[in-house]
């Protein structure tokens, strides 16, 4: 029950942007008709009735799921508002209010959580049993009636004209009503039965009491009854000259009441707003063309904007959580076996994952065939392999794991083989409890960046064996892992471990060495860029390079004079590109630096294969780094034109990187 109000809820905060906008143009497009502000009711509607929506690029809500139900029932307790600013003042509060147990099994926030979908209820209760009691009441003032033409009844208990029914509408009136505003009336209930408002206001009761909760929504709803009133008189008196409007607006005035505002049922003449539907019917025009036109335009710019939710992109994923479609393959008593969508962001569909029963709130359960959303908080990594990521951590674990030293701890491995209990292959389908055995190329290294500088302190080449422990799940634990003895131990340590020719690829590590190396170091590059000084230290670089020798002007000449930092600068490869190509598309870069980064990018992407024939000379015959960078720009915008996508990456990826950083690919 707490998860179906933690939903409710949901919707609803995201429903209540939706109304203070229908608000706010309410109150701007006074000369609107009416009908279209009522069709906004009706989309607002839609967005607190149907538990889901579409997600958009122009969505302005700033967050579809505030309340996470895993978050709070598992997780410290926090909000998503996606507005900063709020996130920060509230969360300490709640982290602090409700901190986790370790000895309780849920969140002391769940508990609480379960306190307030009670209340609730008794206030759904309340409302339903409050509209019950008003409609007996009113069933019980014309139970003594008599008929007048077709549906139309008159009643001695009934002070002011309404509707009564859903499937067989009738129209009641006073029976003292005088003929002149008798026709007024009948004309305007007619009306109503036409627009079938006599539908849309018990609807809207009903989604109120389910939002009861929300004080937007009671607004909503009040308004809402405006509007069908607003609406209908506009429909009747569009055909009236002057005469006919005050004769319509006496009536109103004559059968005026005092009905409470929450009514379920009851569409009455006089019930609400007489003196603004009076003034607006007085002063009615026919709008224009034009003006609908606009009305329309607007109406669907709202609901794009407002009736829609937020693209997710990764970085709102977070860590350790991955949410994706999926279809179930197999239902267990303890777990779901998916095979993600197609287009997941963070899975392959060809990926079969076991879900916990625990990290879903699904109410009934599915069932094989059913497609879900599922939050999935546990081990998935880009990659989706879930034993993949558990060697990477074991390697990490037995390097790093209890020894903070202050350096980036890296690894990459080779898989020479893998074998599970009685020599057979496990997989993550196979729901027994099992033992896996890989046998591994491992490569650690470590990397210190002190003052932004990325630095190899060490690193090894080591054949591995681990052992891990599967469980029914598909969770892997270390039993073991094992590395052969140094020295005279070695070989023979390998050949008694490794099985077949794995042990000979295991001792010719030097066959893995470039391709582990260059992963490593792209791992740790990729931790110094995250950390925002691997442009510092490609600014040092450069600067170093241009302050000597001063009395060569050539280029050359400031290279060869530091060849270190140069060719660390060129090490450095997509950084670097992407650092030059960031200075040269601000502009202005005809100096020294300007021919450095030039010769840099040429020679980074000479060494990609790409061989750049573009021109550097300006109008007087002197060449510049930025001439050079707006003729690369264009060659690469052509060969745009020329390739495909995939070709063009394969056989320009310098100019490909640019088209990237550009956005045109």
């Amino acid at each position: 029950m707490g998860g179906i109000f933690l939903k409710i809820l949901n919707m609803s905060i995201a429903a209540s942007w939706l109304i203070l906008a229908v608000v706010l143009l309410r109150f701007v497009m006074k000369k609107t008709p009416k009908w279209i502000t009522v069709l906004l009711w009706g989309i607002v509607a839609l967005r607190l009735a149907v538990p889901f929506s579409f997600e958009s690029a122009l969505s302005l809500v700033p967050s579809a799921e505030i309340f996470s139900t895993h978050n709070i029932q598992y997780e410290t307790s926090a909000i998503k508002s996606g507005i900063p600013a709020i996130n920060n003042a509230v969360n300490p509060v709640l982290g602090e209010a409700f901190a986790l147990n370790p000895a309780a099994s849920v969140n002391p926030l769940y508990v609480w959580m379960f306190i307030v979908s009670v209340i609730w209820l008794i206030g759904i209760t309340t409302i339903f049993l409050y509209a019950a009691i008003s409609y007996l009441q009113v069933r019980h003032s014309v139970a003594e009636r008599v008929p007048y033409e077709g549906n139309i009844f008159l009643c001695d208990y009934v002070k002011s004209p309404f509707i009564l029914g859903l499937a067989r509408p009738k129209i009641y009136l006073p029976s003292n009503i005088n003929e002149a505003a008798m026709e007024m009336v009948i004309v305007h209930e007619k009306a109503h039965l036409a627009r079938r408002d006599h539908w849309w206001k018990p609807l809207g009761f009903l989604i109120l009491a389910i939002h009861w909760f929300n004080p937007l929504c009671w607004i909503a709803y009040v308004l809402l009854c405006r509007d069908i009133e607003l609406a209908c008189d506009e429909k009747v008196v569009q055909q009236m000259n002057l005469d006919g409007k005050k004769q319509y607006s006496t009536a109103l005035l004559e059968c005026s009441t005092r009905r409470r505002l929450v009514a379920i049922c009851p569409l009455a003449f006089g019930e609400i707003g007489v003196k603004e539907r009076v003034k607006n019917i007085l002063n009615y025009k026919k709008p224009a063309a034009w003006a609908i036109i606009v009305s329309v335009i607007t109406c669907v710019m709202v609901s794009v904007c407002f009736a829609t939710d937020p693209k997710q992109t990764p970085s709102e994923i977070s860590p350790g959580q991955s949410t994706f479609e999926a279809e179930i393959l197999e239902t267990h008593d303890s777990y779901f076996l998916v095979e993600p969508a197609e287009g997941s962001r963070e899975l392959n569909s060809t990926d079969r994952i076991e879900v916990p029963m625990q990290n879903m709130d699904l109410s009934p359960k599915p069932q094989v065939g059913d497609r879900i959303k599922i939050e999935y908080n546990g081990g998935i990594s880009e990659t989706g392999d879930p034993l993949d990521n558990a060697i990477s951590q074991a390697i990490l674990d037995h390097y790093a794991s209890g020894k903070p030293d202050g350096l980036i701890h890296v690894e990459s491995h080779v898989l020479l083989a893998n074998e599970g209990t009685n020599k057979t292959p496990i997989s993550l389908s196979d729901h027994a409890a099992s033992e896996e055995t890989v046998y591994l190329l491992v490569l650690h290294q470590t990397y210190s960046t002190y003052g932004g500088a990325l630095e190899e302190k060490g690193g090894s080449h080591v054949p591995a064996a681990i052992t891990f422990n599967v469980s029914e799940s598909g969770e892997y634990t270390v039993k073991e892992y094992w590395e052969p003895r140094n020295g005279a131990y070695y070989v023979g340590d390998i050949r008694g471990k490794f099985p077949g020719a794995s042990a000979d690829d295991a001792l010719n590590s030097q066959a893995y060495a470039k391709d582990l190396e260059a992963q490593c170091y792209g791992q740790a590059l990729g931790y110094l860029s995250s950390a925002g000084s691997l442009d510092a230290k490609i600014a040092a670089l450069l600067d170093a390079i241009c302050t000597s020798p001063t009395a060569d002007s050539a280029p050359g000449a400031y290279i060869n004079a530091h060849k270190a930092e140069y060719e660390e600068l060129l090490g450095y490869g997509e950084y670097t590109l992407r650092y030059c190509f960031a200075r040269f598309d601000e502009g202005s870069e005809t100096g020294l630096d300007g021919h450095i980064m030039m010769q840099a990018c040429e020679d980074i992407a000479a060494g990609w294969g790409e061989k750049p024939s573009v021109s550097s000379q300006s109008a007087d015959g002197v060449p510049t780094g930025q001439i050079w960078y707006s003729a690369f720009k264009n060659n690469a915008l052509g060969l745009l034109e020329q390739y495909a996508e995939i070709e063009l990456e394969k056989r320009y990826p310098a100019s490909y990187l640019l088209l990237n950083m550009l956005g045109e690919v």
